[in-house]
């Protein structure tokens, strides 16, 4: 029998595809990115980040009758360029403090508006930016329907100061685009959220406004007569302090709140130690012995803080109970969150404070 011709060879039982790297023309410089035998009329593959420059797609088909002395069949695509989509911005709202609070206001765009400085900022942080690329242009849309932000590669800021349309549930957005003339991204998907922002203009009385704390709008409340911090035990072993408290939001005249806040309590206490954090002594500092996370709805809700370092009792004093809240309890509103270690080496540094008692509408200190 002779060799098979056009018109009696079989067909092709599966194709190969290869997805080659390549020169301006079409000259392959390198080995596969990808390889894939495939057994149907389709294929879709998806681009690896790593993956940039030109490429060509090679298909070769293979049959059953496959003469190994027959040279390949293959078609090679024109050449094409890796686009990939740039990241999805992940935005975080922070409460931070104007001053002595380790921000870094030299890394944020923020109004020269010093008759309206305040205690505390609301800053919008853009926790992925150093996902966003070095090599091209890009910009993040951050909007709440009213006002419009915006970071920039060129701008260098990872945060912005808000001094707009706060005290109130916004719905935000943001988008992230390339420059126009890019040829290697694409616009990224867009972030959402339905996020409270507190405000620094509560109360609007004269100068105390500037005083604000932009915690939570609402109110912490005891369990009725019950105190909020009682204790039992006098080892580390034995010890157990118990918080207790309910939080019960205020309700603004245009209806908006936040939801339930999350609050983060802490049992603190003096360390007399010599122990040393990037050579910086812990002598004299708070110390956190134990903390607890938590929800707090309108229903009462405990927090119990135990087991305690063995040296609890010998190594500190002065110990007291911190309630604050860590979230607003909607969307990606943030008022405590994980601090770098130069941030952690500066602040136990300076020199602390005792600290006061504090019976506020939402912010919890008891000494024990």
């Amino acid at each position: 029998m002779g060799s098979a011709t056009d018109t009696d060879a079989s067909p092709a039982s599966y194709y190969r595809v290869e997805i080659l790297p390549c020169d301006a023309v079409g000259n392959i410089t390198g080995v596969a990115y990808l390889t894939a035998d495939v057994y149907q009329r389709s294929y879709t593959f998806v681009a690896d980040k790593e993956w940039t420059g030109n490429f060509v797609v090679r298909v070769t088909p293979y049959n059953t009758n496959d003469d190994p002395n027959q040279d390949d069949n293959f078609n090679t695509s024109g050449v094409q360029t890796f686009m990939h989509a740039l990241p999805t911005p992940e935005i975080e709202f922070r409460l931070v403090k104007r001053y002595n609070g380790g921000f870094d206001w030299g890394q944020c765009q923020t109004p020269d508006e010093k008759s309206r400085e305040f205690n505390y900022e609301v800053v919008a942080v853009l926790k992925n930016y150093t996902e966003y690329p070095t090599d091209e242009a890009w910009t993040v849309k951050l909007t709440d329907g009213r006002n419009t932000y915006y970071f920039r590669s060129q701008d260098g800021k990872q945060y912005i100061r808000l001094t707009q349309n706060l005290e109130r549930t916004l719905t935000l957005t943001a988008l992230a685009t390339p420059d126009n003339s890019s040829t290697k991204y694409l616009r990224s998907a867009q972030y959402k959220s339905e996020t409270y922002l507190p405000s620094q203009w509560r109360d609007h009385n004269g100068d105390s406004g500037k005083d604000e704390d932009g915690l939570p709008l609402g109110t912490l409340k005891k369990d009725g007569d019950t105190d909020y911090v009682t204790y039992t035990g006098q080892t580390a072993e034995s010890f157990e302090a118990t918080v207790k408290f309910s939080f019960t939001p205020k309700v603004k005249s245009d209806s908006s709140e936040h939801g339930s806040p999350t609050y983060r309590v802490m049992l603190l206490a003096k360390y007399l130690g010599n122990d040393e954090v990037n050579g910086v002594s812990l002598n004299g500092q708070y110390i956190t012995l134990a903390a607890r996370e938590s929800i707090v709805t309108e229903s009462p809700v405990t927090f119990n803080l135990n087991s305690l370092p063995s040296d609890a009792m010998t190594n500190y004093t002065d110990f007291l109970v911190v309630a604050v809240p860590v979230t607003s309890g909607k969307g990606d509103m943030k008022y405590r969150w994980d601090a770098t270690p130069d941030e952690v080496s500066a602040t136990i540094a300076k020199p602390r404070e005792r600290d006061k008692r504090h019976r506020q509408r939402n912010l919890v200190e008891e000494r024990l």
